[in-house]
């Protein structure tokens, strides 16, 4: 064997062995379908939340999610946002407040429901899904709810946990109406039935 066929089947091996680890090294960095989570947007209906080209507050917008989008991500987080990798945008992967994503897709009420807080105290209203505190709420006081998950409702008044309110159910209200009404009118007929006693018995007196 010559000289030249050795160095060309040298060079036929380190080429089928630099072929064989840039394969492996592309399979490597393929990330498998599994590996993606699926996320929702829940923000208020008709409303937005921004996706931005880096993870800060003041980087460049490049689109907008309307509740209950869809986006994939792999939980890649930088402070408050996490990596999104769809929809496509400008920017290809883009960036999102995870405050404003939830594994669950919510149920949306478009003109809102009411709600009343059920607890043994107040209740946190937060700027966003497990964010900061933004103002207490008392038990008994209603809210209109426009998202809803197992886990969080959006309200007027910020973000509260589910297991603190309860709808409040129309016919209920009715009910509470008729029995306050019918209280009334029992009371406006005793009153009568006093002042018509105490007049029969001056009667009787005199």
């Amino acid at each position: 064997m010559s000289k030249r066929e050795m160095l060309l089947r040298i060079l036929c091996i380190l080429a089928a062995l630099a072929a064989v680890i840039w394969i492996a090294h592309a399979i490597g960095e393929e990330e498998p379908e599994s590996d993606y989570q699926t996320l929702y947007v829940m923000c208020r209906p008709k409303s937005f939340v921004n996706v931005r080209e880096f993870p800060k507050k003041k980087a460049k917008e490049v689109g907008r999610l309307e509740c209950g989008d869809e986006v994939l991500t792999l939980n890649e987080k930088r402070g408050k946002f996490v990596k999104i990798y769809g929809p496509t945008f400008e920017c290809g992967t883009c960036w999102v407040h995870r405050g404003y994503l939830t594994e669950e897709k919510p149920e949306i009420f478009e003109d809102g429901k009411t709600f009343m807080i059920r607890a043994k105290g107040r209740v946190a209203v937060r700027r966003y899904i497990r964010g900061a505190r933004r103002v207490w709420i008392r038990p008994g006081k209603t809210v209109t709810v426009y998202a809803m998950t197992s886990e969080w409702v959006l309200t007027n008044r910020g973000y509260i946990q589910r297991e603190f309110v309860e709808e409040v159910q129309e016919e209920t209200g009715r009910c509470k109406f008729a029995e306050f009404f019918a209280c009334l009118n029992n009371l406006e007929h005793s009153r009568t039935s006093s002042r018509s006693w105490g007049f029969r018995q001056r009667i009787m007196t005199f």
